[in-house]
């Protein structure tokens, strides 16, 4: 089951545990109690901030569950800050940016590196052809360690690296 809660105070005891009041109501009409909950992957929320939680549908005494009336999940975990989330979504829908993990790396676009890579193969095998069609030098029959060799053709053109195969808006870890 997925739910909002406000956060009402972090454990004393375990750092990673909050207190939280779940939004809803069960059928009788009361709010559901408060419960404790496990913030996910770091996520450290403040006192009243709203979040996201997620809870397993087996109560702890593992009897059916019937969420509309007795909410009894065995596995509170708060997911994200709506917060976080509404950044995130706003980085991504509005901005075209998106981070995964801590995001230090700027993730690499694909048809850009693969455009460079075949220019790059297309430049190796083109020194490798030229090489083959190398000529002895005149001196070689005295012993010369020099040889003579036609000029490089230099065909295909080189394309440098420039960075610009590197998402401006996108990174990872």
């Amino acid at each position: 089951m997925l739910y909002t809660a406000i956060v009402q105070s972090q454990s004393a005891e375990n750092s990673n545990q909050w207190l939280v009041a779940p939004q809803y109501t069960h059928v009788d009409g009361k709010s559901a109690e408060n419960i404790n909950a496990l913030a996910l992957n770091g996520i450290v929320p403040a006192v009243n901030d709203l979040v996201l939680c997620a809870e397993s549908n087996n109560s702890f005494d593992h009897s059916t569950f019937r969420c509309f009336d007795e909410n009894g999940g065995s596995c509170p975990v708060i997911i994200g800050t709506y917060a976080s989330i509404l950044t995130m979504m706003l980085d991504f829908v509005l901005k075209g940016k998106m981070t995964l993990g801590a995001g230090s790396e700027p993730m690499v676009l694909g048809n850009k590196l693969a455009t460079w890579a075949q220019n790059v193969d297309a430049a190796i095998n083109a020194l490798y052809a030229w090489g083959a069609t190398g000529l002895p030098s005149v001196l070689a029959a005295v012993g010369s360690p020099t040889g003579g060799i036609a000029p490089f053709p230099e065909t295909p053109a080189y394309t440098a690296w420039d960075g610009s195969e590197l998402s401006q808006n996108h990174k990872l870890d």
